[in-house]
C-alpha cells in the first residue's frame, strides 16, 4: 500500500492514476497521459520520452513509436546486457502505417509523423507483482481498451492479410516483461543517460546489439543472431513456452542450441531445424515462410512473411559449410 503511494504521488504531477492491477487499467488510452491533443495534433506529455531500438519485432510491416516513462526521480537500472525498469514505468508502442502503403487515409498527426494511420498502442506497465500489458484501439481521435482480440483485414502493398490486435491474454503469450527494451544492448544508452532515464555508466564495457539490416554492425551470423534473440526468444529460452523444443534463440545461446544440425521438433518433413548449407531443408526457415496458423513461427504477432529476414536466415544458413548427415 505504501508502495502503490508513492506511486500515485510521483505521477500526480500529470494527473495519472496508476492501475494496481490489469482490471485497473482505463477504459480510453487518454487517461494515461501519454498522448496529449492540442491544435488538431497529439504531442507528448512532458514525462514521456521516445526510444529506439537497434534491432526490434516484426509486425507486419507496420511502424512502431516507442514511449518511456518512469517514476520522478528513478532510473532503469543495468549490469552487462541485463536491464531492470523501476516500478511504475510505463512502456507504450504505437503501431501505425503509411496511409497510401495500405489504402486508409483516416489519418493522425503527432509524435509517429504527419499523417499516419494508427492501429494500436500497447502498454506494458510494471507493477509491484510484476508487468501487466493490454493493447488500445485506436478510433478516430481516440484508443479503447481491448479485452478480448481484434482481428483487421488489411492490404499491405497489394498483399493481404489480417492485422491482430492481441488481447489481455494474448500479451501475456509472450510478455513476461518488455522484449525489444529488455536488453541494455539494443538502447541508445547515450541518449538514456542524458535524459536521465537510466543510471549513467562507462558503455565501453558493452557491444551494442547488431541491426539485423545493417550490414556494417555486425557479421552475417551476428546480426541472424540479433534477428532471433528480439524475435523468437521471448518463446524459445530454457524458461520460455517453447523450453520443451530445447531451442535457445538469445544471444548468449550456443550454435548447437539455435538448431544448428538439431533433430526437427516437429513432425514434418525436415529432418534438422537448420541443415547445413540446405536452407530448403532447413525447418526453422519453413516456420518463417509459412503463414499458416499451426507452423507460423512467431505464433502469434504476424500474419504476413517478413521477407528480409527470410533472406537473412537463408543466407546464414547457407554460410555453414559442415554435414549434418
Amino acid at each position: 500500500m505504501k508502495i502503490l503511494l508513492i506511486l500515485l504521488i510521483s505521477f500526480s504531477a500529470m494527473g495519472r492514476e496508476i492501475p494496481a492491477t490489469i482490471s485497473d487499467f482505463p477504459i480510453k488510452l487518454s487517461q494515461w497521459k501519454i498522448f496529449l491533443f492540442e491544435n488538431n495534433k497529439f504531442k507528448l506529455n512532458n514525462d514521456v520520452h521516445i526510444y529506439q531500438l537497434r534491432t526490434s519485432l516484426f509486425t507486419d510491416y507496420s511502424l512502431k513509436l516507442r514511449t518511456m516513462t518512469l517514476p520522478e526521480n528513478k532510473k532503469a537500472t543495468w549490469s552487462g546486457t541485463k536491464l531492470v525498469f523501476p516500478v511504475g514505468t510505463i512502456l507504450t508502442k504505437t503501431f501505425y502505417y503509411k496511409p497510401e502503403e495500405i489504402g486508409r487515409f483516416q489519418t493522425l498527426t503527432g509524435p509517429w509523423g504527419v499523417n499516419q494511420y494508427l492501429m494500436e498502442t500497447r502498454i506494458l506497465f510494471k507493477s509491484k507483482k510484476g508487468w501487466l500489458a493490454s493493447s488500445y484501439a485506436w478510433k478516430g481521435k481516440e484508443a479503447f481498451l481491448l479485452s478480448n482480440s481484434n482481428s483487421v483485414s488489411m492490404n499491405y502493398k497489394d498483399e493481404e492479410f489480417e492485422y491482430l490486435m492481441p488481447s489481455q491474454k494474448d500479451c501475456l503469450h509472450c510478455h513476461t516483461g518488455p522484449i525489444g527494451p529488455k536488453r541494455a544492448d539494443n538502447l541508445n544508452l547515450s541518449e538514456l543517460m542524458a535524459k536521465k532515464l537510466i543510471e549513467e555508466k562507462n558503455t565501453a564495457e558493452i557491444k551494442p546489439l547488431p541491426v539485423w539490416n545493417k550490414s556494417e554492425t555486425g557479421t552475417l551470423k551476428e546480426r541472424t543472431h540479433a534477428y532471433l534473440e528480439v524475435n523468437c526468444a521471448h518463446c524459445h529460452n530454457p524458461k520460455g513456452r517453447a523450453a520443451t523444443t530445447d531451442l535457445d534463440y538469445r544471444m548468449e545461446a550456443s550454435i548447437d542450441k539455435k538448431g544448428h544440425c538439431m533433430t526437427s521438433y516437429s513432425a514434418d518433413e525436415n529432418e534438422y531445424v537448420i541443415h547445413s548449407g540446405k536452407p530448403q531443408e532447413s525447418e526453422i526457415l519453413v516456420k518463417l515462410k509459412s503463414r499458416d496458423v499451426i507452423n507460423k513461427m512467431p505464433e502469434i504477432g504476424r500474419d504476413l512473411v517478413h521477407k528480409e529476414a527470410v533472406t537473412l536466415v537463408n543466407d546464414y544458413i547457407k554460410s555453414f559449410k559442415d554435414n549434418c548427415d
